[in-house]
């Protein structure tokens, strides 16, 4: 969308998209930034995974809060466009890529919500505040690379979500 046409929009349409696309580049972002972190760091001399996953952990709030500014925004900023929540075909919402873009996300809220209440959970109860093993080692170990992949797959659909909405636009 450039300038002229988003200045045409509505006032409350245009802080909608405001707040959703600054909502997505902060969780967005987020979430690539730790899932490239949690995967490279330590094969390149940083942090080790286990402090990354900390620092994430710490940020998830915050990261949660981003996920609702874009929710909230996105989906004001359809019914202010649109006047109605209904998705089709049509060009008014971005075609097939649009609807494609909107299942995607739902795809990724999803995710996130499986992210944060059963994925982090076992490395919350393995490394609690942070203060290093508490039991098992290789139950740690495993837990670490099951956040790490799944937080792969969250960066791999935050980046499906932009190329989709990009196409629909």
């Amino acid at each position: 969308m450039d300038l002229l046409a988003f200045l045409q929009l509505p006032a409350i349409v245009q802080l909608a998209l405001l707040v959703r696309d600054l909502g997505f580049v902060v969780y967005g972002g987020g979430i690539c930034v730790f899932a490239l972190m949690a995967l490279l760091s330590e094969r390149f001399g940083g942090l080790p995974t286990a402090h990354v996953l900390r620092t994430f952990r710490g940020v998830g709030p915050g990261l949660g809060l981003a996920l609702g500014a874009t929710v909230f925004g996105a989906l004001t900023a359809h019914l202010g466009a649109t006047g109605s929540f209904s998705w089709s075909l049509d060009s008014a919402t971005g075609g097939m890529p649009g609807l494609l873009a909107w299942v995607s996300f739902l795809g990724l809220w999803a995710s996130n919500i499986k992210l944060e209440v059963w994925t982090l959970e076992p490395l919350r109860k393995l490394d609690p505040e942070g203060a290093g093993v508490a039991g098992d080692a290789a139950a740690l170990d495993q837990a670490t690379r099951t956040v790490v992949r799944h937080l792969s797959v969250q960066a791999g659909l935050v980046a499906t979500v932009i190329v989709l909405a990009r196409l629909a636009a």
